[in-house]
Order: structure tokens, then C-alpha cells, then sequence
């Protein structure tokens, strides 16, 4: 009884300190209806080109690594976020003594939903073996 009771407590500890963590840093559940905003700068910047779109195919060809629609660069996003984020929990899983079958069982009611407006590139060419683009 012990034992089922410090496999069941481990889950719930993995999941309070999570809630902790994402309402600590901000990015907790937000009522329905209210919106967050942040404002950031950046510099030095640069982006993958499966995170951009082109619908040119003059672009596409130069340059196959752009997403060919903007579905394709939102599918990449979201499939990079949650690929990293599963291997984030099962590290914590992990150093936190959970068996592989809970582990498994977070990972599997893991639901992520991304907001990302990807870039549109209307023209793109190299300069001195640079991408340079247009957005």
C-alpha cells in the first residue's frame, strides 16, 4: 500500500510543481475572454526557413526549405514545441523517480496549442553566402 501510494503522490507532485512553475513564470491559464501581451525587442535575429512560408515557387526552388504554405510552417512550429516539450517532461519524469508508465501517461494527455503568425517570404536570394530575404 506504501508503494501505490508514493507511485500515485509522485504524478500529483510532477503536476503541482508544473502548475507552480507555469504560474510562476506567467504563463498559467488565462480566464476565457483575457488576453496576455508582452512587448520585446530583438536583435541579432534570425529564424529557420521551415518556420517562414513562400507560395513562390521561384523562392521554394532556390531555397526548399521554406514551408510552402502557411499550414505547413504552423505544422512545423507546433510539432518542434511539442516534440521539445515532451522531451522536457520526460527529463523532469525522470530525475523525479517516475516510472516509465506514468511518464507515458502525462505525455499522452499533453495537449499544446500554439499561436504563431508565420513570416511570408515574397523574394529571397543569396549575397555573399547569406540568405538575404524579403518579408
Amino acid at each position: 500500500m506504501k508503494s501505490l501510494m508514493n507511485t500515485l503522490r509522485r504524478p500529483i507532485t510532477l503536476v503541482s510543481l508544473l502548475t507552480t512553475v507555469s504560474a510562476v513564470l506567467g504563463c498559467g491559464v488565462m480566464p476565457q475572454g483575457q488576453v496576455r501581451s508582452w512587448r520585446f525587442t530583438v536583435s541579432g535575429f534570425s529564424l529557420s526557413v521551415n518556420m517562414a512560408y513562400s507560395d513562390s515557387l521561384t523562392v521554394r526552388t532556390q531555397f526548399p526549405g521554406f514551408a510552402a504554405t502557411r499550414g505547413a510552417a504552423n505544422s512545423f512550429v507546433s510539432r518542434l514545441v511539442m516534440q521539445t516539450v515532451s522531451d522536457v517532461l520526460e527529463q523532469q519524469g525522470r530525475s523525479a523517480g517516475l516510472s516509465d508508465f506514468i511518464i507515458s501517461n502525462i505525455l499522452n494527455q499533453l495537449m499544446i496549442h500554439i499561436s504563431y503568425e508565420p513570416l511570408e517570404c515574397k523574394d529571397a536570394s543569396v549575397i555573399n553566402n547569406n540568405l538575404m530575404s524579403t518579408f
